[in-house]
């Protein structure tokens, strides 16, 4: 039996519809670890083992990096931020060709030392 086309479209379009949006297309409110030191600089959304590379812009990227140095006492050690941001199509290269992909910070809404098993994977 075949289905008409119109009714096949209709049929997919509400199932795609009742899904949630796409992590990489969403540029929402995300909460995750912040790593940075020598050639890293990486974002893990909580409750994900991805791990992200951060596209930000120069000023993002200072605070970023200047909450890191303040909120740590070592390089590496991951802190608890608050983004708006999505994941970027973009194609890796350099150091990020390690991580799962990029992640593009467009605000940085809160930085602070994480809390023990307050972002699990």
């Amino acid at each position: 039996m075949k289905i008409p086309f119109y009714s096949a479209s209709l049929a997919l379009g509400a199932l795609l519809a009742s899904r949630p949006p796409a992590f990489a297309q969403t540029n929402s409110s995300r909460a995750g670890e912040y790593v940075w030191g020598a050639e890293v600089s990486t974002f893990r959304p909580c409750g994900s083992d991805s791990v992200f590379w951060v596209l930000a812009s120069p000023q993002l990227l200072d605070k970023l990096r200047t909450a890191h140095g303040t909120l740590t006492t070592k390089p590496y050690e991951p802190i608890y931020v608050r983004v708006r941001g999505a994941r970027s199509p973009e194609k890796r290269d350099g150091f990020a060709e390690e991580y799962n992909g990029y992640f593009r910070i467009t605000a940085v809404l809160e930085t602070r030392r994480e809390r023990p098993g307050e972002c699990r994977r």
